[in-house]
């Protein structure tokens, strides 16, 4: 019976299939490394764009913010030259917002009565108001206006409180049982006075949303602007402040989302 010859493979042939099958897996390790680099690179770059838009987005709607508050302050400015131009003087913080009218001018101490010289401002006051806000209200076609940006509403008033403050002493007898009663009454009175002047339409003003534009608060001696010293604090806490409240841009689903993009991205390393 004849014998089969089976060839067996040298020492140095069996040395290079396996040198070739390393080779083989080292270059495929490769390939994938490389595509993972590449995917990573796109991603980051990808990233970086959108950090990038979302920064300039935030920046755009900070800029829109920031001229928001100077409207303000332009229009309390304007109030308050037209108040000059008449011979009266009153205070503005154009950081707060705020118009401020001193109570010694108003009424007399622990009362909410409003004496000639407090009505004399306060007509005059509703001269400027009804002159000067108007502008700074919406009109019926910009109701639903939006700007470029997806802002809406730019550089209009939400609010005016007529807050009532007072100082810290103690009220004994009187009409008033307290500050907290005194301050709220000197705000209505305040209020009624300026709404219920002859052919005054302050009391229909209304701002974007079709809500008045007024309302009314007393805050007691909970709102210091001075250390309520009796010679040099107390006077000045005794105070009625016009507090204008400018109505924040109504802001688009694409800004919400850029927002979004920007908490996201910009805090990373």
């Amino acid at each position: 019976m004849p014998r089969t010859y089976m060839p067996t493979k040298s020492p140095i042939e069996g040395g290079q299939s396996y040198l070739v099958s390393v080779s083989d897996l080292m270059a495929g390790l490769l390939f994938i490394f490389i595509i993972a680099l590449t995917v990573f690179a796109l991603n980051l770059r990808e990233a970086e764009d959108r950090a990038v838009e979302s920064k300039i987005e935030l920046e755009r709607i900070t800029h829109f913010l920031t001229m928001n508050r100077q409207a303000r302050a332009e229009l309390l400015e304007t109030i308050k030259q037209e108040m000059e131009h008449q011979g009266l003087k009153i205070e503005i913080d154009p950081d707060q917002g705020i118009l401020r009218l001193r109570d010694n001018v108003l009424f007399d101490m622990a009362s909410a009565d409003l004496k000639p010289k407090g009505k004399e401002v306060l007509n005059a006051l509703a001269g400027a108001f009804l002159k000067i806000l108007p502008s700074y209200l919406c009109t019926d076609s910009e109701q639903g206006a939006t700007s470029e940006n997806g802002l809406q509403r730019f550089g209009t008033v939400e609010t005016i409180f007529v807050e009532g403050h007072t100082d810290m002493a103690p009220i004994w007898g009187g009409r008033y049982r307290d500050n907290w009663e005194l301050s709220v009454y000197r705000a209505m009175n305040t209020y009624r006075y300026l709404t219920g002047l002859t052919e005054s339409n302050l009391e229909e003003l209304k701002n974007c949303d079709d809500e008045y534009l007024f309302s009314v608060s007393g805050y007691a001696f909970h709102r210091p602007v001075a250390p309520d010293h009796i010679r040099f604090g107390q006077p000045l806490n005794r105070r009625i402040d016009f507090r204008f409240v400018m109505t924040p841009p109504k802001i688009s689903p694409e800004v919400v989302r850029a927002i979004e993009k920007a908490t996201k991205h910009l805090g990373r390393p």
